[in-house]
């Protein structure tokens, strides 16, 4: 499968800041089995990111408030990142915002290669121990199969919105997730909290595409691709 001009063995991929730079997992997983390695992202200056405590469980998830703990880009918009950048380019879009396909259209008419979505949903727990928040930050970023409709939901309309390829993620945990995505259009998934649940659930996702394809006569993933209308 292609994205963006890139070649890719199959459309299953970690989501950004949940798989390290790949060799926490190396001994889980065979890296070459997946069909890319997405890293944390990386600014120009070392950023600490946010107090401790940062993660907390909830009951279909986690928040997260790292705070984009990293090595350095000050700043970026698309525009400016594709007057530098050789290589393709992939906008990630926040949920938090109003209509989904404003952003995405924006990010196409700036340039972007591909997008990719959605980024977690604002929220908050409270220690009713403690009586604080349980997390430093105070909201965080909610993610996993409690988000999964709304992602679903907002790549189906992102992807009948703009013509660029659109890598979807928000709770995929199986391949019958992943399955869902790419059948509202997306030509991709990757897989965030999962791999803290289940280090081997991508290698588990692929496996179970190979076996649906295989079962149902499907050659190539493009013949279901954004199958519902």
């Amino acid at each position: 499968m292609d994205i963006a001009g890139i070649r890719l063995k199959n459309p299953v991929m970690p989501a950004s800041g949940t798989f390290g730079s790949g060799q926490e997992y190396s001994g889980f997983v065979d890296l070459n089995r997946l069909g890319a390695v997405v890293t944390k992202g990386v600014s120009c200056v070392p950023w600490e990111g946010n107090p401790s405590p940062r993660i907390m469980e909830t009951a279909s998830g986690m928040i997260n408030a790292v705070g984009l703990q990293e090595p350095g880009m000050v700043e970026y918009i698309t525009k400016e990142i594709k007057k530098k950048a050789a290589q393709p380019v992939s906008m990630k879009l926040t949920p938090n915002v109003t209509d989904i396909t404003e952003i995405a259209k924006a990010a196409e008419a700036g340039g972007a290669d591909a997008l990719s979505l959605i980024n977690t949903i604002t929220g908050m727990r409270i220690d009713v121990k403690k009586r604080t928040f349980s997390v430093a930050n105070k909201t965080g970023g909610l993610s996993g199969p409690a988000i999964k409709p709304v992602a679903l939901r907002m790549v189906w309309q992102t992807c009948r919105a703009v013509s660029i390829p659109v890598i979807g993620m928000g709770g995929i945990q199986t391949a019958e997730d992943a399955l869902e995505f790419i059948m509202a259009g997306a030509a991709a998934v990757a897989v965030g909290t999962a791999n803290f649940r289940n280090p081997c659930a991508m290698p588990e996702i692929i496996g179970g595409l190979e076996k649906y394809m295989e079962e149902n006569g499907i050659r190539d993933l493009k013949e279901i691709r954004g199958i519902v209308s």
